[in-house]
């Protein structure tokens, strides 16, 4: 823990989460490659080497939204899609928001009924995650 918060883990050749550079560096491609690369590469460097790891049971990389990676939110069943999507469909408000609709392999029975709590974890986790900039969430999940 003192590493991470020092920002030390790359000295060491550690590493907390990926990133989805590709789509950071989309994101930028406005800027000129010499700002945009230096921004991926610090606010990557930022991801990797201060952001505590967020765990999951399958390899998840980080998204990113208007050229920065996304504040993690927490973890979400149904009864929080039933409060994101207000008065809307939950189920809906979930395929708006997935990293990658096409790939959902589960329907919406198959969600928690409410995010994990201590001592309780679902065999299918979905995280939450927040553009600090646009509000816009994004969904992943996992299933264990």
């Amino acid at each position: 823990e003192p590493c991470l918060v020092a920002g030390k883990l790359g000295h060491y050749g550690l590493t907390t989460n990926a990133g989805d550079v590709a789509a950071l560096r989309n994101q930028l491609r406005h800027l000129p490659e010499i700002v945009r690369e230096r921004l991926v590469r610090d606010r990557s460097d930022e991801l990797k080497h201060r952001t505590p790891r967020l765990v999951t049971w399958q390899d998840l990389t980080w998204p990113a939204c208007c050229g920065n990676y996304t504040p993690f939110e927490g973890e979400v069943g149904r009864e929080e899609f039933a409060r994101l999507a207000a008065a809307g469909d939950p189920w809906s408000w979930f395929l708006e928001h997935a990293r990658e609709p096409g790939s959902v392999g589960f329907v919406a029975e198959d969600l928690a009924p409410h995010a994990s709590r201590p001592g309780k974890r679902w065999s299918l986790v979905v995280y939450h995650f927040r553009c600090g900039t646009c509000g816009r969430s994004i969904l992943h999940w996992d299933r264990g």
